[in-house]
Order: structure tokens, then C-alpha cells, then sequence
């Protein structure tokens, strides 16, 4: 059973994270108000955990972690992000739109 809430957007697109100070590089796609993936992370993240994204030019947003998978992970913003912000993101990819 899917239980996403909004149609995800497919862009995949490179962001950073802070970890204890650093600033890291990743990739972030399928991207909603409520949340992302990210992948290629310097570091291992688990369920709960919380994490400092910025998406682009967007950020920085707060996080958590839902679920990690072998340098992936799923994560839900604290506080949703602005229908605004969606757009942007969605006119990166015509058909998202």
C-alpha cells in the first residue's frame, strides 16, 4: 500500500547536508511538499534520525529521517514546504507540471 500523500516530482538534482559542522554533498529526487530521497550521503543515517538539507537554492530545511536503505534514505521536512517552492521545482520538469 502506498501511503504518499501527493504525486512525487522526479528530479534529481544535487543539494548539500550539515553533519556535525560539515557541509556535505548529495543528490536529492522524487521530491513533494511533505518530503525526498537522498542519496550518495557521506554518511549512514536510521530511522528518526534528523538532518539539515538544502535542496538548490532552497534551504536550509529540517528533517527526518523515514527509512534508509543502502545509501538512501527517506526523508519527511519538518515543516512542509510552500506551494511556491513545489513549483519551482516542478517547472525543472516540464512534465511534472
Amino acid at each position: 500500500m502506498d501511503r504518499r500523500r501527493e504525486a512525487r516530482i522526479p528530479v534529481e538534482l544535487p543539494g548539500t547536508y550539515r553533519m556535525d559542522g560539515k557541509l556535505c554533498q548529495m543528490f536529492y529526487s522524487q521530491i513533494s511538499s511533505q518530503g525526498c530521497r537522498l542519496s550518495g550521503l557521506e554518511h549512514s543515517f536510521g530511522e528518526n534520525d534528523t538532518i539539515e538539507v538544502s535542496l538548490g537554492p532552497i534551504g536550509p530545511i529540517d528533517a527526518t529521517v523515514r527509512w534508509a536503505d543502502d545509501g538512501t534514505v527517506g526523508v519527511e521536512f519538518d515543516a512542509a514546504l510552500e506551494a511556491e517552492v513545489v513549483s519551482f521545482f516542478a517547472a525543472i520538469i516540464p512534465s511534472a507540471a
